[in-house]
């Protein structure tokens, strides 16, 4: 037991999982993370696999002001324009793509 009591109390994992941040009252923006302290960034995929939708759930704050963030973040590797829509009301931005991993690089990034 007592390694895992030393696994407990890190800051950092093996699998590059780390927790959330509670630096949450000076940003405009941040993240809620799951019962299972998961980042809530989901791909739906529809149309026989040709529709590729990513979802960045459970925002609180500007959501304005980070759909603005990660479009800055996610344009610097695209060509082409990146299709975003915001919905207030449910507190989720939908990406039109497959940007699930470069999401969540970012989140972790910025500790939100």
């Amino acid at each position: 037991m007592k390694y895992l009591k030393t696994l407990m109390n890190g800051t950092e994992y093996p699998s590059g999982w780390k927790p959330q941040e509670n630096i949450t009252e000076d940003l405009p923006f941040y993240i809620t993370r799951t019962k299972n302290h998961m980042i809530p960034v989901y791909l739906k995929i529809s149309q026989r696999g040709t529709k590729r939708l990513t979802y960045v759930k459970k925002i609180q704050g500007d959501i304005w002001l980070m759909e603005k963030k990660l479009l800055e973040f996610l344009q610097r590797e695209e060509i082409r324009p990146i299709r975003s829509q915001v919905n207030e009301l449910a507190r989720h931005i939908c990406f039109h793509g497959d940007y699930v991993n470069a999401i969540k690089y970012y989140l972790m990034k910025n500790n939100l």
